[in-house]
């Protein structure tokens, strides 16, 4: 079937660029769970992980990771980017002269799903084994059955997902590690951050040989590398913090001036770099030291609204700290005056395309004023609706109560505010 699977839509750039996540069925997502997590199955699947590392050229920076502290898991794998993958790089700076990046395009959309089994079991018993009883080939057969029996694409949206892609481009690391040592290449350095690659060498002819191998053996899992983004430079320190990163160095939130003049700094800074995670990092903190801990209706107030729509407009990432922005913004407006704006919001946002993820936060904000509030996308309409359903379970026969996935009292407890704490799992340092 088309519809086992709840999709949702995510603009990436506020124009035409899109993504579409999924809510995978939560009886598939149970299944699959439980059947990769049966003894002999995971143990098969850990020893594939640790087959996929055995060359110590080839480092991949982006297993999923639990924290160990108070932080979340999310913030311990971004942690993990800065301390595995910016700072490695500008380790390799002493050993290496030349660094190579590239990405592959829509990873998720490419991957082939036959190619989960040739990843667990590896490619010649994936070919002559392809019976259910072993867990590849039931996850490929599960991925398949969510979409409507294509082969193409798994679904973008879940930690479980980013598993998979996971042990796919890892099976990945083990075919470029083969092609390189039968060519004799021996001297470089791989870090790999998912579909993400930095490449170091000491010679230019390596670099490009090394990108060019990895583009010939993902091509075998039907994934291309990004011409556009692949680049070569013989300055590592630079190429390995991303330049918005740099150009803020020196750029903090400034106590002692108006919230409006900190917050036209950040939409300029936002121009320069569209989409850049330093952008959420900058909004956050403006939200922590100066807007959360307002007492009294600030200054020119909707001209401060106006800003951050125009920043959330254009900077889809930012969709979460801007919505805990307005919150306290819209918080110290009228009824009248709060649905007014709102209603302009909306109208500014119909004018781009797949919007159906600022929708879950657009409702965060209006939640407490009305629940019905309109949206289009269904998983905000479940709210109000007893009509509405995410899933098809027609295949099963099992009738899921998907109102159960609503926590009423999580929902009583919020404040009109959305608090800093909720900003914590989308923080990007």
């Amino acid at each position: 079937m088309d519809d086992v699977n709840y999709k949702f839509y995510h603009n990436k750039d506020g124009k035409y660029a899109w993504r579409k996540f999924q809510l995978i069925n939560p009886i598939l997502y149970v299944y699959l769970v439980n059947e990769i997590t049966k003894k002999n199955n995971w143990n098969t699947i850990k020893i594939r992980f640790g087959e996929f590392k055995k060359n110590p050229n080839i480092i991949c920076c982006s297993d999923l990771v639990e924290s160990t502290s108070k932080n979340k898991d999310k913030g311990a794998t971004i942690n993990n980017w800065w301390n595995e993958i910016e700072q490695q790089s500008i380790m390799f700076a002493l050993d290496y002269e030349y660094i190579g990046i590239t990405d592959v395009v829509d990873c998720y959309g490419a991957i082939y799903t036959h190619s989960i089994a040739w990843a667990v079991h590896g490619l010649g018993f994936a070919k002559s084994n392809r019976d259910i009883s072993h867990i590849g080939n039931l996850i490929d057969s599960v991925i398949q059955n969510m979409s409507y029996g294509q082969t193409n694409g798994i679904p973008q949206g879940s930690t479980l997902m980013d598993f998979i892609a996971e042990c796919v481009l890892g099976y990945g690391d083990l075919l470029i590690s083969k092609k390189l040592a039968q060519r004799g290449i021996n001297d470089y350095k791989i870090l790999r951050y998912r579909d993400d690659y930095r490449v170091f060498a000491n010679q230019k002819e390596d670099i490009n040989e090394i990108i060019k191998v990895i583009s010939e053996e993902l091509s075998k899992l039907n994934m291309k590398l990004n011409a556009q983004k692949t680049q070569l430079s013989n300055d590592i320190i630079s190429n390995a913090i991303k330049k918005e990163k740099i150009a803020s160095l020196d750029f903090e939130i400034n106590k002692n001036i108006s919230i409006q003049k900190n917050l036209l700094k950040i939409r300029f800074f936002s121009i320069d770099y569209p989409n850049a995670g330093r952008t959420i990092t900058l909004l956050n903190n403006l939200y922590k030291e100066l807007i959360e801990p307002l007492k009294n209706k600030p200054d020119c107030n909707e001209v401060l609204i106006s800003i951050v729509v125009d920043i959330m407009y254009n900077n889809t990432k930012a969709y979460q700290s801007c919505a805990a922005i307005l919150s306290k913004l819209l918080y110290y407006e009228n009824e009248e005056t709060l649905y007014k704006i709102l209603e302009s919001i909306n109208r500014k946002f119909k004018k781009i395309p797949n919007t159906d993820y600022l929708s879950v936060f657009m409702q965060r904000i209006t939640l407490k004023y009305n629940r019905e509030y309109a949206y289009e996308s269904s998983i905000c309409k479940l709210l109000y609706d007893d009509n509405i359903k995410l899933w098809n379970c027609d295949w099963c026969g099992i009738q899921l109560d998907e109102k159960s996935i609503i926590v009423e009292d999580e929902i009583e407890a919020m404040d009109k505010v959305i608090p800093v704490e909720d900003l914590e799992i989308f923080e990007r340092y």
